[in-house]
């Protein structure tokens, strides 16, 4: 039954850019932590927030996402851990909480993300 529910979220996924963070540290004064790019992870990654943040452009882009699939993310944990940062539609978004859901046919992870308050400083953003 499992390989079932594991096709249907594969049906609705899409390829994602995700970047993992290691624990921050301070180094000649200055906080600091690496990071890996973990890509293409693939998701179901859907708009939770409809309040939009208006950019000076005209763009605007969603505050929180939710997302679906069989990676686990690392949530944020405040003040030395950075959660995953997924790159949707151009903005990075960071993970403030995963969990596994088993009581479904479907058993994948749920994350809840973050607009990202820190954008840009990435070498590979453009997508």
């Amino acid at each position: 039954m499992q390989k079932g529910g594991i096709r249907l979220i594969a049906f609705f996924s899409k390829p994602y850019k995700v970047k993992r963070f290691g624990k921050e540290r301070i180094v000649d004064g200055y906080a600091s932590s690496g990071y890996v790019d973990i890509s293409p992870i693939s998701l179901d990654v859907q708009e939770q927030d409809y309040t939009m943040t208006s950019e000076a452009n005209g763009k605007r882009s969603p505050k929180t996402l939710n997302a679906f699939g069989q990676f686990k993310f690392v949530a944020a944990e405040p003040p030395d851990t950075r959660g995953d940062l997924l790159l949707y539609k151009g903005k990075w978004y960071e993970c403030k909480s995963c969990v596994e859901h088993c009581n479904t046919l479907l058993r994948h992870f749920f994350a809840a993300f973050q607009l990202d308050p820190n954008q840009g400083g990435y070498e590979d953003e453009c997508e």
